[in-house]
């Protein structure tokens, strides 16, 4: 086998190696669970014993330990796992890559499967990211060619999420809110996180992320 061969088949090698390793990483990105709901004294405990109290759509990576106290109450989602995890009273977890494991529980927690639709919109959206920077089209207010079709869809997948959830549950105009963004429906998220606030507007954590998706997006921060 001559130099030049040689020199190919190492680079089709190593391109194939960077994508496979790029690959495991997008899966990796999406291990861990979400926060999307508390209520009550949950807290997160660190590798040294310390605990401290854990805030809704707080990021939690893999092996993260969180306990509840009793009379708490606590909601996470899974994107890699497309689940939705409910738990109430005193608990303490681990964290997993799709799955939380219960270490001590009082209650088993009540388990809703994920529809695809959903953690595929969550999977590319920001509202699960960080909100320092506007979205690349946000300064441009044309639609782009079958957004309205999207977001007309996005409504009725909505409502049938609605109307599947607690009141307290914020995922589906989660759900929304990233189907709007993605199509440029703009004029139609100011309801949606109004929305968000009557249902879980008594937590701070929920007002000051509401007002940064606001100021994030040109246009909204005066709605």
């Amino acid at each position: 086998m001559n130099i030049l061969k040689r020199y190919a088949l190492l680079g089709l090698a190593l391109l194939w190696a960077a994508g496979a390793w790029s690959s495991e990483n997008g899966r990796d990105s999406n291990q861990g669970a979400y926060v999307t709901g508390l209520q009550g004294l949950v807290q997160q405990i660190g590798e040294d014993g310390k605990e401290w109290p854990l805030e809704a759509l707080t990021r939690l990576p893999a092996g993260a330990r969180l306990k509840i106290s009793p009379g708490g109450q606590l909601q996470l989602v899974y994107l890699k796992g497309g689940r939705q995890e409910f738990w109430q009273g005193k608990a303490v977890l681990s964290v997993g890559p799709a799955a939380s494991q219960a270490m001590t529980y009082q209650t088993a927690p009540r388990v809703k499967p994920l529809p695809a639709y959903l953690v595929q919109a969550l999977t590319a959206s920001p509202v699960f990211g960080p909100l320092s920077e506007a979205p690349r089209h946000a300064m441009v207010r044309v639609r782009s060619l079958g957004s309205g079709e999207r977001s007309s869809q996005a409504t009725l997948k909505y409502e049938a999420l609605r109307a599947d959830a607690e009141d307290q549950d914020i995922l589906p105009e989660l759900y929304l809110l990233s189907e709007l963004e993605a199509s440029r429906a703009y004029d139609a998220m100011p309801a949606v996180l109004d929305d968000i606030l009557a249902r879980q507007g008594g937590d701070i954590v929920i007002q000051e992320w509401v007002r940064q998706y606001r100021q994030r997006i040109p246009g909204l921060a005066e709605r």
